[in-house]
């Protein structure tokens, strides 16, 4: 038996490293999200056998490996179609993206290759956007939900909203005390706007599912903006993004020692510096070859 968890009549919970949800409607499924690998469509398989219920397409929430590596499983073992955002589609059918992005555009060092940062491509039948959608005949509505990825969205049906990564839970927040972000002012905004929506369950990419997540939310906002202000007292003096990274990491007590950890922290870090830049309180300046930032006079 699968540890399938029911949040309502027609929505559903498999917990995992990476959560997968199910939306059952007259007999058929809507699967949301894959998991990191194949197992994924073996865990989905279970419990579809027990809720007597036919997959009809496998709905993504965004491009991280974690969320889509188990995609070309599912898509074959089900023949079903795959949707997914503008954007994050351009990575689920070109994971090579995901590390050369962490690595700055570049071909990336072999430890950004394994299967917690390259997933296996899947094609993409279908964009989606926030909205309505009708879904082999199941409506559920798109909700735009940017920022730990640039174009993010959830899944709502039956009052449960399928929220991909837009909070981590608190257990997390104490194990990886640097939450991926891409966008600091979209993650902000986002993480004001979901306790707000008229959800009774909020099922996120990683923890349980929750009926009310503003603690979580707050928790996860605060985390952004005690970097932010971490960064702007290590550029008391003109720094660099390297020495940013180390400033943010001993703030935390947490220690780097693996390629894959620096390159996720170094892109939240630069997130959270480009938008202090945004807010006229960061600048860029050059010196001995060497860019940095630099708090403005403001």
């Amino acid at each position: 038996m699968t540890a399938t968890l029911e949040l309502t009549e027609s929505t559903y919970l498999i917990p995992s490293g990476s959560n997968t949800g199910l939306i059952i409607a007259d007999g058929r499924a809507l699967i949301v999200d894959a998991g990191l690998d194949a197992d994924t469509a073996r865990r989905v398989a279970r419990a579809l056998a027990e809720l007597q219920a036919r997959p009809v397409a496998l709905l993504l929430t965004h491009a991280h490996a974690d969320h889509f590596g188990g995609a070309s499983a599912i898509a074959e073992r089900f023949g079903v179609p795959v949707y997914a955002p503008a954007l994050e589609a351009a990575i689920v059918e070109n994971p090579y993206l995901e590390p050369q992005f962490l690595f700055s555009g570049a071909a990336p060092v072999p430890e950004l290759l394994g299967k917690f940062t390259l997933a296996a491509p899947c094609r993409v039948s279908a964009l989606v956007e926030p909205g309505p959608l009708d879904v082999g005949g199941i409506p559920v509505q798109v909700v735009a939900l940017a920022g730990h990825a640039p174009n993010q969205v959830g899944y709502a049906f039956g009052g449960t909203l399928f929220c991909g990564d837009v909070f981590f839970p608190s257990e997390t927040l104490a194990k990886h005390p640097i939450p991926f972000c891409a966008d600091v002012e979209r993650a902000l905004d986002t993480l004001r706007r979901l306790p707000e929506m008229p959800y009774a369950h909020f099922a996120p990419g990683h923890g349980p599912a929750l009926a009310d997540p503003a603690a979580e939310c707050r928790a996860n906002a605060d985390r952004l903006l005690a970097i932010a202000d971490t960064i702007l007292g290590a550029c008391a003096a003109p720094a660099s993004t390297g020495d940013l990274v180390k400033a943010v990491m001993d703030a935390l007590g947490a220690t780097l020692n693996q390629i894959a950890q620096y390159c996720l922290a170094q892109t939240t870090v630069l997130a959270c510096a480009a938008w202090l830049r945004a807010q006229g309180r960061l600048d860029v300046i050059f010196a001995d070859n060497r860019m940095l930032w630099a708090r403005t006079a403001a």
